[in-house]
C-alpha cells in the first residue's frame, strides 16, 4: 500500500518530504503551476532529484476568480475556468506519474450561498455537475486513459463570516450514485476523513435521520468506488481552516482510538489503494504535523 504526503511543486517542500522519509507524494496544484504548463512540466526533474513518486494530483483549491475549483458551477465563465484547470491537472498527473494509474482529485463543491435558493436550484446544479463529469470523463478516456478522476466529499457545511452555508451536494453520497450511473472505471471516490468528521458531527447535532453518523459508515458506503483516502483530523464541523487538516496525536487517546478504528476498517475492507496524510502545516517546508500523524499510525498498531 502507498502512504504518501501532500506537497506543492516547490523545491524546499519536496526536499523536506524526502528528508522525512517520504517516497510517494500527492501534488497540490496551484494557479501558478498553470500560468505556463510547459515550464511546470519541466519541474519533473525535481521529482526525480529527490527520488519521489507521484501517484495523484489535487486540482487547485481556488480558480482564477478566487472561488472554489469545483464541478457544477452555475456561472458560465467560472465553470469554463474550473474545467480548464481540472484538465491541466489531468495533464500534470499523466506527465508526472510513473505509476500505471495516477489519480486527479476534484472537490465536489456545490456551496449554496444566500440568494441562490432559486426554484429547482439543486436540480440545475446537479445537472451541470453531471455534465461536467461526463465531459471530463470523455477528455480522460480520449487523451489520458491512464488517469482516474476521484471526487472528494465535502463537509456538511462551511463557515463564511458568522454563518454556516450548506453544500448542495457532495457531503454524503449523492455524487456516488452518479458514478454508479456513468459506470466508468475512470471515476472513483477520494474519502477525506476530516470532511467526513465534519459531516458526522453536524448530523449528530442537527440531522439525526441521516445514515452518516460515523466515520466508519463513510468507508463502508464508499467502498465499491474508494480509490484514495485523505487521512486528516478535524474538529467541530471541519468548516474553517483551523478546524481542518489537523494532525492525529499519539498523546491523545481519542485520536489513537479513532486511528485504530480507521485502520480496522481499512483492513476489514482489504483496502490496498493509496493513503495521503493530509495536514495543514505552519511551515510547509517543515511538515511536523505530517510526522505527528504518521507517529500516531505507528503507535496505534502498538497500543
Amino acid at each position: 500500500m502507498i502512504m504518501g504526503s501532500k506537497t506543492s511543486l516547490i523545491d524546499l517542500e519536496l526536499k523536506d518530504r524526502k528528508s522525512k522519509g517520504v517516497k510517494f507524494i500527492e501534488i497540490q496544484a496551484t494557479l501558478d503551476d498553470f500560468k505556463d504548463l510547459k515550464v511546470t512540466l519541466e519541474k519533473k526533474h525535481l521529482i526525480r532529484q529527490y527520488s519521489l513518486s507521484v501517484y495523484a494530483v489535487h486540482v487547485p483549491i481556488l480558480n482564477s476568480y478566487g472561488s472554489e475549483c469545483i464541478l457544477g458551477e452555475t456561472n458560465a465563465l467560472i465553470r469554463k475556468d474550473n474545467l480548464n484547470l481540472i484538465k491541466k491537472s489531468i495533464i500534470l498527473a499523466d506527465k508526472f506519474s510513473d505509476l500505471s494509474n495516477p489519480y486527479v482529485i476534484i472537490p465536489t463543491g456545490g456551496l449554496v450561498k444566500e440568494g441562490e435558493f432559486i426554484p429547482d436550484f439543486s436540480r440545475v446544479k446537479k445537472g451541470l455537475f453531471q455534465k461536467d463529469l461526463w465531459e471530463l470523463r470523455n477528455y480522460v478516456t480520449e487523451n489520458y486513459p491512464r488517469v482516474t478522476l476521484l471526487l472528494k466529499n465535502n463537509p456538511m457545511v462551511k463557515k463564511e463570516g458568522n454563518e454556516y452555508l450548506p453544500y448542495a451536494y457532495g457531503y454524503e453520497d449523492d455524487f456516488m450514485f452518479w458514478i454508479k450511473e456513468l459506470k466508468d472505471s475512470h471515476l472513483g471516490i477520494a474519502l477525506d476523513v476530516a470532511n467526513a468528521m465534519g459531516t458526522v458531527r453536524y448530523n449528530q447535532e442537527h440531522n439525526s435521520n441521516s445514515d452518516f453518523m460515523s466515520i466508519e459508515y463513510f468507508f463502508y458506503r464508499y467502498a465499491p468506488f474508494l480509490k484514495l483516502i485523505h487521512l486528516s483530523n478535524g474538529k467541530n464541523f471541519s468548516s474553517q481552516k483551523d478546524e481542518y487538516g489537523l494532525p492525529f496525536l499519539s498523546s491523545e487517546p481519542i485520536d489513537v482510538q479513532m486511528m485504530k478504528n480507521i485502520l480496522f476498517v481499512i483492513h476489514d475492507l482489504k483496502y490496498t489503494s493509496p493513503i495521503t496524510i493530509t495536514t495543514n502545516e505552519d511551515d510547509s517546508q517543515n511538515a511536523v504535523n505530517f510526522l505527528k500523524t504518521r507517529d500516531c499510525i505507528v503507535q496505534s498498531f502498538k497500543k
